[in-house]
């Protein structure tokens, strides 16, 4: 709903963070296991009354669960591309080096 007007400005920092996590090798998926545990805080926070720490594990389950985790995606499969990419090279110069042996 607010995304399109939050996304310009959280865009940058969330790109950061979510280099900082894949260095990690932190995955995707783990990522979005914490940001669920940290939204399901909200309800008994809400229950007793803390609305400003409600908002933030709001606020931080949205964050990680949505931008960090496509950032964090994006990253994942550059990278698998490249390895298959350069696994499929060393395959072209084996078969190469093959036939010619043949």
């Amino acid at each position: 709903m607010l995304d399109r007007f939050t996304m310009p400005l959280t865009h940058p920092p969330l790109r950061w963070v979510a280099r900082a996590l894949h260095a990690c090798h932190i995955t995707p998926d783990q990522v979005t296991l914490a940001a669920f545990l940290i939204g399901m805080l909200a309800l008994p926070l809400l229950a007793f009354e803390h609305y400003g720490w409600a908002l933030l594990a709001i606020v931080l389950n949205r964050i990680g669960d949505g931008k960090a985790y496509a950032d964090m995606a994006t990253l994942s499969a550059a990278q698998h591309a490249e390895s298959s990419s350069a696994a499929n090279q060393a395959m072209k110069a084996t078969s190469s080096v093959s036939v010619a042996v043949a």
